[in-house]
């Protein structure tokens, strides 16, 4: 007798009963990208665990929402239809949007096949359904329920607790009004209704240290209950914590839906927010060492016969290494400071070698090109030195002083004062999204951790300490590197 195989349909409804990402895939009509398998994978676990604490940061319009909240209930009350589910959201109508969304893709004719024994006894519209299964047991527990973290759900105990963006915006969690309703939401509504056995999956993007995310963290670090974080930048970074699962190198993009070279210039245009939301390592805002209202932007500068332009050089033009950068800076008497050029670029030693020159002799002799002297910088003054193309210009290596945060607070310090001003040029925008994301905090307490850049505030600082003295006079020193080819002028 010939076997008789299976029809594409059962095999289909096998896959997508014992395996969570094909039932995603399968109900979704798409391939998964590896980072949303792992999402799947680890709630797939929670069908026979209990007493799970897991937090979920993925960034905006990635799908986080479609895996955790339309599919993962669904596919958890197949297995167990006397289960209770409550999805939270920052509202109830939003809760409910999900809910829908779930009990669609439950009446498929796939979830059919995969959990013939599934059944709707009752839909509430304004509040969740009942399977069957549990409307058996007569305890007037729902199977769903949906409910906002403006709401409660009194009466009701879950053995699945999905809480979906408890804010509806980063002015919410920034609130200390809201922060702290949300707070209360969880500790005094939630949590009691909670028992040894509830899986709690909270799935957020981050917007403020202190979210609902940043504290159930520090709570599990203070001896509470112990969390479980996933963590899915948008583009990959240190991963000091190691809550990166995806082992990802550096810079690499989350998925194709976002591309490296979008992710950047969203992360160009606001570095905190991208911080926060992108790759879940929120700033906050008393670390910070700039405000916008510390620049002024103008449209031109005056004539000023002193210049000097800083340097900082990367070793690496990885999409994750920092950019090679120069800031070119003009001292008046009465101690203000001048922005007039701002250049970055990852580009290969003999690309940089090249770009400094053309940037120097443009610059001409009155301005100093002053190179942090690390090893490529050591280098690169060396190289320069030697060039007989640019035997009038002073180049000259400097010794960086302090840690990041000590050597941009001399100039934080002058912005303060309102005497720091910015040429208005395109690259403005771009240096001012950096002075305002940036700490100079250690990884894991700043916007270093978080993945943005700070050349930028480097070569600033450069040309800074390389023009001010200690009495905060205009003091060009003489060149640390002396040629045979420079004019007497300079020796």
């Amino acid at each position: 007798m010939i076997a008789t195989l299976p029809s594409s349909g059962v095999v289909s409804a096998a896959l997508a009963r014992t395996s969570f990402a094909h039932y995603v895939a399968l109900t979704c009509g798409h391939e998964l990208h590896a980072w949303q398998r792992i999402v799947c994978d680890r709630l797939q676990r929670l069908k026979y665990e209990t007493g799970q604490r897991i937090l979920i940061h993925g960034p905006p319009r990635f799908g986080k929402s479609i895996l955790v909240s339309k599919r993962f209930p669904a596919w958890w009350l197949g297995h167990k239809p006397e289960g209770r589910v409550v999805l939270a959201a920052y509202a109830k109508n939003h809760a409910l949007g999900l809910a829908l969304a779930m009990r669609a893709a439950s009446e498929s004719e796939l979830h059919r096949k995969a959990f013939p024994r599934f059944k709707w006894e009752s839909w509430n519209a304004d509040a969740g359904g009942s399977l069957s299964q549990r409307v058996a047991k007569r305890d007037g527990q729902p199977s769903l329920r949906a409910v906002g973290s403006e709401s409660g759900f009194t009466g009701t105990g879950c053995d699945l607790l999905i809480i979906d963006d408890p804010y509806a915006s980063a002015d919410d969690a920034r609130s200390e009004a809201v922060n702290g309703s949300v707070w209360r939401w969880w500790s005094e509504t939630a949590l009691p209704r909670l028992n040894d056995r509830t899986n709690v999956v909270v799935m957020f993007h981050r917007y403020h240290p202190e979210d609902l995310a940043g504290r159930l963290m520090r709570e599990g670090a203070g001896g509470g209950f112990q969390w479980e974080c996933l963590r899915f930048p948008a583009l990959a970074d240190d991963n000091q914590e190691g809550d990166d699962p995806t082992g990802r190198q550096p810079g690499e993009p989350l998925s194709p839906i976002r591309s490296a070279e979008f992710l950047h210039r969203l992360k160009d245009l606001d570095p905190i927010m991208f911080a926060g939301q992108f790759q879940g390592r929120p700033i906050a805002e008393e670390s910070r060492l700039f405000r916008e209202s510390d620049f002024q932007v103008v449209d031109e500068v005056p004539d000023l016969v002193e210049w000097v332009r800083g340097w900082d050089l990367a070793s690496s033009i990885r999409e994750s290494a920092d950019y090679s950068a120069s800031v070119k800076l003009g001292f008046d008497p009465a101690g203000n400071v001048y922005v007039a050029d701002v250049w970055r670029a990852r580009l290969e030693s003999p690309d940089l070698r090249a770009w400094i020159k053309t940037t120097a002799l443009g610059d001409g002799p009155g301005t100093h090109q002053c190179i942090e002297s690390k090893s490529v910088g050591l280098a690169m003054v060396q190289e320069c030195v030697r060039d007989r193309e640019l035997r009038s210009i002073v180049f000259r290596g400097i010794e960086p002083k302090g840690d990041k945060r000590q050597r941009a607070l001399a100039w934080a310090s002058r912005a303060r004062a309102g005497k720091v001003f910015l040429l208005r040029r395109p690259w403005t925008s771009a240096f001012l999204a950096e002075c305002l994301a940036f700490t100079g905090l250690e990884p894991g307490r700043s916007a270093s951790a978080s993945g943005s850049h700070d050349d930028q505030i480097d070569a600033m600082s450069v040309a800074y300490h390389a023009g001010y003295d200690r009495e905060n006079r205009y003091s060009i020193e003489k060149p640390t590197f002396k040629s045979p080819y420079r004019p007497a002028e300079f020796r």
